[in-house]
């Protein structure tokens, strides 16, 4: 009926909320990167610049300024994360690793 596909619907979505919140958390503890949480089945279904300034240390202004670089380099910044390609995942970590302070850089290549 429809109302079982309306709690349906919102049980999906709780869920995946509650999984996008748990990549966030794990995101901004600094247990999960942005390599692994490109691959995370909860955020296939977001736009990039949402999931980038979870980062820690990220804002609005380095995502900002990493997506402008992607862009030059042909992804499109409003693609939702599942959309993108394997070459474009690894282009978003490589270039969101550049913009970086340099302690951190060093961090990620000893790691």
């Amino acid at each position: 009926s429809r109302l079982d596909q309306q709690r349906s619907a919102l049980a999906d979505a709780h869920r995946i909320r509650t999984a996008r919140f748990a990549v966030k958390r794990a995101m901004a503890a600094g247990t999960l990167s942005l390599r692994q949480a490109l691959e995370h089945p909860a955020v296939q279904t977001m736009a990039l610049p949402a999931l980038l300034v979870e980062q820690p240390w990220w804002g609005d202004v380095r995502a900002g300024r990493a997506l402008k670089t992607l862009q030059s380099a042909g992804v499109n910044r409003w693609l939702l994360v599942g959309e993108l390609s394997r070459k474009q995942r690894l282009l978003v970590v490589v270039i969101c690793l550049s913009h970086e302070p340099v302690r951190v850089q060093a961090e990620a290549l000893a790691a």
